[in-house]
């Protein structure tokens, strides 16, 4: 996570470099605000997901960046996870973190990851025959 974000900051355009912010802030907040002993709907977490989600669907609205819409739809996903303990009490905590790290986690990373490559591969002339 550490090296894509370092490689959006330094590599990436406008849209690569906010959206790394946001997930890197998001991540670094989030066991900072997080409640010990909570399974289920933790307010400081949850909160934390939904400015991070509200942030990424703002800034795939205003660039208008097909990874940007995948990583809003991942990380509104991941944020709906939250809320599934409160309307199905019987959800198990596995599926609860397996949503949470997939969504949230692993896909808003891939989707990052498919700006960075975009965004290099913007950098590559589309003529490179002399």
């Amino acid at each position: 996570m550490t090296a894509l974000v370092i490689w959006a900051l330094w590599r990436g355009g406008v849209a690569e470099r906010l959206s790394a912010l946001i997930i890197f802030v998001g991540w670094s907040l989030t066991p900072v605000v997080q409640s010990v002993g909570v399974i289920g709907l933790d307010p400081g977490t949850t909160l934390v997901d939904v400015i991070a989600t509200i942030c990424l669907i703002w800034l795939s609205e205003r660039k208008r960046k097909l990874w940007l819409l995948l990583a809003s739809a991942c990380a509104l996903l991941g944020t709906t996870g939250h809320f599934a303990s409160e309307i199905s009490p019987p959800t198990e905590f596995r599926a609860y973190f397996l949503n949470n790290g997939f969504w949230s986690g692993y896909m808003l990373l891939l989707a990052l990851f498919l700006g960075m490559l975009n965004a290099e591969r913007g950098r590559i002339p589309l003529n490179s025959q002399g």
